[in-house]
């Protein structure tokens, strides 16, 4: 018998055993089943139909098609289809959006909040939520997981339209609660559950940070020397203020501080590439500067009698914007603020971040400014709160750190939970240090409901309204720095960076003809030796000792003169904290 032959012969014994099976209705897939196989879908691969309905009718995506040479051997013999493994019917391919088959929730390390991506993402944390259509044709679906010894539970429903309402519950008892069976056994109990997060996936698609610690943060030197980068002499555009990024780009302005004029360099976060140098430009100083990723601008704060004026740069170009160069600042609802400190409005601001969820500037308060004396001291270190269409102000809050960390303030990063306040090291302090404070946004609900125009009284960072600093993150750099960004990955991660500036004096060794003093006899000297009373009154008594008398000489040496100013401007990797 040849092994072809001998093919054929059991090939048939295969297709006979199934048919037999399937005759007595026992299911060849189920039998398969039990030996540890189970046949899924692919995840994540396809639209809502095809990751849930396999492209066709049935729940799954099994290739049950016939060989040519199977036709051949057995032209009658079909095998069965394989069975449907959706229990639920599916929406139809018209009503299901390819957005609503990208839906994933990530489980945050905070509990007061769920995250909402629109992205495939792969990896333990993320769960892809089916939704099936009801008899009143919404769709919805639940999706229940166990993180961190907490129970979760996230409802989504959509509307035709494809809107998607998000509602989030947690497991109300830490504790497992038991119920007494109708047989007198105990089981446990269902759970109770409590919504802690809702909303539209729209509203929901933010990263927030998860609530950070005290502590102290490595800083590893990048490499990057901006003005080396840059190629700027040490007397040029050498002094590193405002940074920020967009996500893949980082952009440092370097001003000079003689004629508050600047440039922009650009490098590539991924390889530290410089992909841009700009030309020079009026930004008055640009102590403070951040990325608005709505207009696609660069926004930057101005300095002396430019401080409530920002100016807008092309992120891309690198130069002024030429339509809105630069806005001013407005403070109509100032007065109408209860709380706030009288004239506050006059100091400007020194530092600013745009944060996206709520479109608006959250900018740090300068303090009394040098020859303006209008300006107020008491507004020192307190943030702004700006709409980013119009600048109007339209909140103020009272940080209170002033006082506990009285050095110097330098720059400042936001994100939709917390201010990061960066202080450079002082007379009481050595090194960097930033600030973490819960600046309390859910004041400007009314505002952005649109129940208000303003938020009407003036409040306290974080939620006891201490104004204290949430948490005191130590870094170990020692020189003035006046640029802090970061970037958030998809699993909600932030890494921090920080541009520092190093002046120093620089010294050249020159050969030259100096002069020095030698020893040459010694003389008697009349000094001060102790007080005696004489006659009522204290007076010193002297006495005479020898001293070496001196004298001087010329010779030919090496010595270290000042030469210039050296400006250095380093970045640092800060890490995540």
């Amino acid at each position: 018998m040849t092994k072809k032959e001998l093919a054929k012969r059991l090939f048939a014994l295969v297709l006979t055993f199934m048919m037999t099976l399937s005759m007595t209705g026992y299911d060849f897939v189920e039998a398969f089943a039990e030996d540890g196989e189970v046949t899924t879908v692919e995840e994540n691969e396809g639209t809502l139909d095809e990751t849930e309905n396999g492209g066709g009718e049935t729940g799954g995506s099994t290739d049950n098609s016939v060989t040519p040479e199977d036709a051949a051997a057995e032209p009658d013999v079909k095998p069965e289809a394989v069975p449907e493994t959706v229990t639920e019917p599916v929406a139809p391919a018209a009503e299901a959006e390819v957005q609503l088959a990208e839906i994933t929730v990530k489980a945050s390390k905070d509990e007061n909040f769920v995250s909402v991506f629109w992205q495939k993402v792969d990896g333990a944390a993320y769960y892809m939520v089916s939704l099936a259509e009801d008899k009143n044709g919404i769709l919805e679906a639940q999706e229940q997981k166990v993180e961190a010894g907490k129970e979760c539970k996230w409802v989504f429903k959509s509307d035709k339209g494809g809107t998607v309402k998000v509602e989030a519950y947690r497991v109300k008892a830490k504790e497992e609660n038991t119920a007494e069976t109708a047989d007198g056994e105990t089981a446990a109990a269902a759970p109770e559950y409590e919504k802690f997060a809702e909303g539209t996936a729209a509203e929901l698609d933010e990263i927030k940070r998860p609530k950070i610690a005290s502590g102290s943060t490595q800083a590893v030197y990048t490499g990057h020397s901006l003005r080396e980068l840059l190629g700027e002499p040490n007397d040029g555009y050498a002094v590193a203020q405002g940074a920020a990024t967009d996500g893949t780009y980082a952009y440092y302005m370097l001003a000079s501080s003689t004629t508050q004029m600047g440039r922009v360099l650009k490098i590539r976060l991924s390889d530290g590439a410089v992909v841009g140098r700009g030309p020079v430009i009026g930004i008055h100083h640009a102590n403070g500067m951040t990325y608005d990723s709505k207009r696609h601008k660069l926004v930057a704060v101005g300095y002396g009698a430019n401080r409530q004026n920002l100016s807008y740069i092309d992120p891309d170009t690198l130069k002024l914007d030429e339509i809105q160069p630069n806005r001013t600042l407005k403070y109509s609802y100032a007065s109408k603020i209860s709380g706030m400190p009288s004239g506050a409005q006059n100091n400007g601001i020194a530092a600013i971040s745009y944060i996206p969820k709520y479109d608006v500037y959250v900018a740090r308060s300068r303090g009394k400014v040098s020859g303006y004396p209008q300006t107020t001291g008491s507004a020192n270190n307190n943030i702004w709160v700006f709409n980013a269409e119009n600048l109007e102000a339209i909140g103020h809050i009272y940080t209170k750190v002033t006082s506990a960390y009285p050095e110097t303030y330098q720059a400042m990063d936001a994100d939709e939970k917390y201010v990061y306040f960066l202080l450079s090291p002082g007379s009481g302090q050595s090194r960097n240090i930033i600030l973490a404070l819960d600046w309390n946004s859910e004041n400007l609900q009314p505002v952005l409901n649109g129940e208000a125009k303003f938020v009407d009284h003036m409040w306290s960072c974080n939620n006891d309204s201490s104004g204290r600093p949430d948490a005191v993150i130590n870094i170990p750099v020692g020189h003035e720095s006046e640029g802090l960004f970061h970037t958030t990955n998809s699993n909600g991660t932030s890494h921090f960076y920080l541009s520092e500036y190093f002046g120093r004096n620089h010294y050249t060794y020159v050969y030259k003809t100096v002069k020095y003093k030698v020893k040459w006899k010694k003389v008697k000297k009349r000094v001060k030796w102790k007080r005696v009373k004489r006659k009522g009154k204290w007076k010193w008594k002297y006495k005479k000792i020898k001293v070496w008398k001196y004298k001087t000489k010329k010779k030919k040496d090496w010595v270290a003169e000042r030469d210039y100013w050296a400006r250095d401007n380093y970045v640092y990797d800060l890490g995540s904290f």
